[in-house]
């Protein structure tokens, strides 16, 4: 292929890289949204030129902190050189190495290679974010490394376990287990669309972590259950289902929109235990409840796999408006919960401020409410206890050891 050609398509690339770094960079919006609505505007791009440049925008975003002083051309060398999807996807296009021997041209790229080699993983992050995370060196530097990686697709299976992995092998998708037997990992984003296993609702796509949530909570049928901030309804619905649809659960959130989402996929699901709530129904009414999960607002630190530029939003200020917010939740919902009953207590925040201390705080206030041995129950659930994190009050899923996004769990008994 002629050089021209090369020159051609490489600068149509690194121009639209750069169009999309400029419209996120003065964006309010998530930066997979401002990808989407990009995208969708460029519709004369092709599905291999889309993943070139999706490639190369989330590489700066994960390692932007390293990059605002390179050019595009050297940010794409670097992505080029560091991410096997970016790389693969080039060379199905020019084969024979033949981008590869162009790209080395366009910049000095053995100093490139070797100053970027010399930051270690918690560069990548701000330092406030680093600072608020409870482990040693050694642990966050690991931590650091597994958060800067692409997140993993999770699917929570449903029904016809054997349909779905049918249809991974006949697409040639490599997939695996971790913690959960009804969890399959893939390792990249898939189009879900032309399987059936889709179309017929057999699995939903949903973080193993967030899964572990629910199941901890270990539902039951007859059990009355508030889920407090339900968001769109994916714990919601998993809950509902482990207690075969027998349980008896009001679902409610703050969020209007988010709200209608949990309500329109229960529907979906053809569940009949579930009950939609306006929030301000739940906090008049005097019920109480067997279990209150309150899956509080949070800082999202956990999800930076997914959301990179999450960690560019951490201040100080963010996570203590955060956790004064979680402890009004708790305090809201006290009284929700029935004598013997449990408050399970879930963010998906890597930030001991959002979880221990909340739950630290909560117990002084609340006396009569006692952690129960989180550890216990998830060696009765047949749960692999070497993957999770223990910590004074709760359980963490660090994603170097677990494979998951980043999420916290507490479970509190009302004594009488």
């Amino acid at each position: 292929m002629s050089i021209s050609h090369l020159e051609k398509k490489a600068t149509f690339w690194f121009s639209h890289i750069a169009e999309l770094i400029e419209l996120w960079s003065k964006s309010d919006f998530t930066a997979a949204s401002v990808k989407q609505r990009f995208m969708s505007g460029k519709r004369y791009l092709g599905s291999k030129d889309k993943k070139v440049i999706s490639g190369v925008f989330f590489f700066y975003l994960r390692h932007k902190l390293t990059l605002e002083s390179l050019s595009t051309e050297e940010i794409f060398f670097l992505a080029y050189l560091k991410e096997k999807d970016v790389n693969e996807s080039i060379n199905k296009i020019f084969k024979n190495n033949e981008f590869n021997s162009y790209i080395y041209t366009l910049v000095n790229s053995e100093k490139i290679e070797s100053d970027f080699n010399k930051f270690i993983d918690t560069d990548f992050f701000p330092e406030v974010f680093i600072k608020n995370i409870d482990l040693d060196e050694d642990r966050i530097l690991s931590l650091a490394n597994a958060l800067n990686k692409e997140a993993t697709t999770d699917l929570r299976i449903i029904s016809d376990r054997d349909l779905i992995e049918g249809e991974l092998n006949s697409y040639e998708i490599p997939y695996n287990y971790n913690i959960l037997k009804d969890c399959i990992k893939l390792s990249k984003n898939i189009n879900f669309n032309t399987y059936m296993s889709y179309k017929n609702g057999c699995f939903e796509v949903q973080d193993e972590g967030s899964q572990l949530i629910s199941i901890m909570l270990d539902p039951k049928p007859d059990e009355d259950i508030l889920d407090y901030c339900s968001g769109g309804g994916g714990k919601t619905i998993h809950i509902a289902e482990l207690a075969n649809d027998k349980a008896f659960i009001d679902a409610t959130d703050i969020n209007i929109k988010r709200l209608k989402e949990t309500e329109r996929r229960v529907s979906l699901h053809g569940l009949s235990s579930v009950l939609i709530l306006n929030i301000e129904d739940i906090d008049s009414d005097e019920k109480q409840y067997d279990k209150v999960l309150i899956d509080a607002p949070c800082s999202g630190s956990g999800t930076v796999r997914r959301s990179p530029e999450i960690r560019y939003t951490i201040t100080d200020e963010l996570i203590n408006s955060y956790t004064q917010l979680q402890l009004e939740i708790i305090a809201k919902c006290y009284d929700k919960i029935a004598i013997g009953g449990e408050l399970i207590y879930s963010t998906c925040s890597l930030f001991r401020n959002e979880n221990d201390r909340v739950i630290s705080n909560a117990i002084a206030q609340f006396p009569d409410l006692t952690p129960i041995d989180i550890k216990e129950r998830a060696i009765k659930l047949e749960l692999p206890i070497d993957v999770l994190h223990f910590t004074e009050f709760g359980l963490m899923t660090y994603t170097d050891k677990s494979k998951t996004d980043g999420f916290y769990l507490s479970i509190l008994k009302k004594g009488g």
